[in-house]
């Protein structure tokens, strides 16, 4: 991802720790596109207010680190419909979210 990405880190924060349980375990690559649909979509497009995922398949390939089915699923939202080249880069850079350099 060549753009640069300004975030607040008090969003950050809240996407590492109480949000993606494994954050941590993507590449540098996933990681900053799922900080790109964060500031594209805001620290809500996660979580509802009740805590409930918003995306309830996309939580669960993250959870279980099963790259391809959250691809898919963002594949499958209106974000993807609706954003464009950007989105089809977030997908593709998650899809390989594990494959370090």
């Amino acid at each position: 991802m060549e753009e640069n990405i300004i975030i607040k880190e008090s969003e950050l924060d809240i996407l590492y720790r109480y949000i993606l349980t494994n954050f941590d375990k993507l590449n540098p690559e996933a990681q900053g596109a799922l900080i790109d649909m964060t500031y594209n979509m805001g620290v809500g497009w996660y979580y509802d207010a009740k805590g409930k995922p918003r995306w309830p398949k996309l939580n669960e390939a993250l959870t279980n680190l099963n790259l391809d089915a959250a691809a898919s699923s963002i594949m499958d939202s209106k974000y993807y419909k609706d954003t464009g080249k950007r989105a089809k880069e977030n997908v593709e850079l998650i899809r390989n979210g594990l494959n370090r350099k």
